[in-house]
């Protein structure tokens, strides 16, 4: 929950399209406040994908910050932000300084732009989301509904949610 897209984790992996075996990631939190406006996940090719603007007050505090809690999370202002697919469609999703879906028994999902402002989820729609543990923490407990993202390269965008992620996350 607190090394997600926050330290370099199965960094070799990251040097190819595929990662056969569990997940990478790098520390991106700085990246994503310092340097980038937009967000995207992908499938392996980048044929499909999904992408928001990055809530305008996240900070180096708050962006991906699963310790912070749920209660902190709960309590920060949700905005609507506008997800667009590789096909031009849009939908209008809900999103938090945190960029960590709200609800409480989703497990603290991040990246995410979920379905409404309570932070629930919804499978085949834009809004999407990382379930990032499989138990609780921080407050949160977990049902795995905030496992909200495709679960391989052609189920885009995701038929059904409470299943293992299968994406890439992108800066921009």
């Amino acid at each position: 929950e607190h090394v997600w897209l926050r330290t370099l984790h199965n960094e070799a992996a990251l040097q190819t399209r595929e990662i056969e075996e569990g997940w990478a990631c790098l520390p991106a939190v700085d990246m994503a406040v310092h340097m980038a406006t937009s967000l995207r996940f992908s499938n392996s090719d980048m044929s499909k994908y999904v992408m928001w603007d990055m809530d305008s007050e996240r900070s180096m505090a708050t962006w991906w910050n699963h310790s912070a809690g749920r209660q902190a999370v709960e309590r920060a202002a949700d905005h609507l932000v506008t997800v667009q697919d590789q096909g031009g469609n849009t939908k209008q999703c809900h999103q938090n300084a945190y960029g960590i879906m709200k609800a409480g028994e989703h497990g603290g999902s991040y990246p995410a732009a979920t379905f409404n402002t309570y932070g629930n989820t919804g499978g085949g729609d834009l809004c999407m989301a990382v379930g990032v543990s499989t138990g609780g923490k921080d407050g949160w407990s977990n049902n795995m509904n905030g496992w909200d993202a495709p679960r391989s390269d052609i189920d885009w965008p995701n038929a059904a949610y409470s299943v293992p992620p299968h994406i890439s996350v992108w800066l921009k």
